[in-house]
């Protein structure tokens, strides 16, 4: 159990570390959320938190989840998903000498909007309130004087969080897995070196960030690439591609299926790869990946998804018109149906590299799962289904073996019985007698 420090700088920094030092840094860890949040509008991967009180945020943040029925589009209309920063090394407002519990990278902060300083108790859901308050956190409701309702931190007055400490660590290997995936991305669209591409709607993109949809970054790459700059661009681009491709992370702990799902979302956008995963399992299509689309690939392994995810693609590819408002569709007698045909086949195996990984949905660490790994989340080892939280462990053993009669027992057995009978019999004659 967790006794989080009272709130003053010495016990926090005892605690916690000193901020903006390295030794509070190294103790930074990922907090993967259970369901998608994003800051300003984009896609958060994880959260940076003290490693300390990061299984705290993380258990609150699955209470959550559990309580809203793992139903994102509830979780969106409470503004749960709305965050508005965690880790932050500053000092609190007006003050030059004591800092923010967020420098501690103890605290976080859900939709400011509607919960801001000095709003009274605002509109945070009882539901949130009471699931980081388990967890032994402070709500800034609760302020005495100026509240601020939006913030929830992990000190007080020693209060003992009721969770069960579990380490999480910094996830490297799966922010190098990702890195690829990146890398691959930059490379599927126009290889290298990278310069500025004219699409068919006469927009301009480097490495697929286009000036209509991406237009900060698309700067950000056309100055690095006019300077010469290729290391730098690509770099840029890679991680780019990772932080807008975010979101199809939370549809799937299988890396191979968020690798294809990824690369689609790079291509056709939000909307069109959740169309593509929803053609592939057979749920209604509308471009909003929800329960019945997530329910429909449990079960499904790793290469079988990736069949269907191909298949998925080609569908939603033939809804989409040669040239918008010209009516005829995509088939193979366009011109750039082979490319992506190519392209198609081409993600299935480079999905491959990332097959037999998946991301445990409590820490947000890389498992290594072996290659009989379900996307769904159960992996088959043998005689034994390892499932995730969301189901109890079970371990099949083999029935025992049904036992016939042993006459080789009974026999001997009834012979033995039989002769002291007799005995008896004979000792009682003699008596009588």
């Amino acid at each position: 159990m967790a006794r989080w420090p009272k709130d003053n700088q010495s016990d926090l920094i005892a605690f916690y570390g000193t901020p903006k030092t390295s030794v509070l840094e190294s103790q930074l860890v990922d907090v993967v959320p259970p369901f998608r949040m994003t800051y300003s509008g984009t896609p958060v991967r994880a959260i940076k938190f003290h490693k300390k009180c990061a299984p705290a945020l993380r258990a609150a943040l699955d209470e959550i989840w559990n309580a809203y029925g793992r139903d994102q589009s509830k979780i969106d209309a409470a503004r749960v998903s709305i965050y508005d920063g965690a880790y932050n090394p500053r000092m609190i407002r007006g003050s030059s000498t004591k800092w923010s519990n967020h420098a501690y990278a103890a605290a976080i902060d859900i939709d400011a909007a509607h919960n801001g300083f000095g709003a009274g108790k605002g509109t945070m859901p009882q539901i949130v309130i009471d699931a980081f308050k388990r967890q032994g956190a402070r709500w800034g409701g609760d302020y005495k004087g100026r509240t601020d309702p939006m913030h929830f931190e992990f000190c007080g007055d020693g209060v003992v969080a009721t969770h069960t400490d579990v380490p999480i660590a910094p996830s490297v290997d799966l922010t190098a897995k990702r890195r690829k995936m990146g890398e691959i991305m930059v490379d599927y669209e126009y290889g290298s070196p990278l310069k500025i591409e004219v699409v068919s709607d006469g927009t301009k993109e480097i490495a697929g960030v286009n000036q209509k949809y991406h237009p900060e970054m698309y700067q950000k790459l056309s100055v690095m690439v006019s300077k010469g700059d290729q290391a730098g661009a690509r770099k840029a681009a890679a991680e780019y591609l990772v932080d807008y491709s975010n979101e199809a992370s939370h549809w799937t702990r299988d890396l191979a299926i968020e690798w294809y799902l990824r690369q689609s979302y790079v291509n056709r956008g939000p909307t069109g790869s959740a169309k593509i995963l929803q053609y592939a399992v057979g749920a209604g299509v509308d471009g909003i990946v929800g329960n019945e689309t997530l329910g429909k690939m449990k079960g499904k392994t790793t290469d079988q998804l990736l069949s269907m995810l191909r298949q998925g693609s080609e569908k939603y590819e033939r809804t989409l018109e040669t040239i918008p408002g010209s009516g005829k569709k995509r088939d193979e007698s366009w011109n750039k149906w082979q490319g992506m045909v190519n392209r198609w086949n081409k993600a299935v195996k480079d999905a491959q590299q990332f097959k037999g990984f998946t991301v445990d949905p409590v820490t947000g660490a890389l498992i290594v799962a072996g290659a009989a790994a379900t996307a769904g989340g159960a992996v088959v080892l043998g005689t034994q289904m390892a499932k995730t939280p969301e189901a109890t462990t079970t371990t099949t053993q083999p029935a025992p073996a049904p036992q016939g009669t042993n006459w080789g027992t009974v026999i001997p057995i009834g012979a033995i019985i039989i002769g002291i009978a007799i005995l008896v019999v004979v000792l009682l004659r003699k008596r009588k007698s």
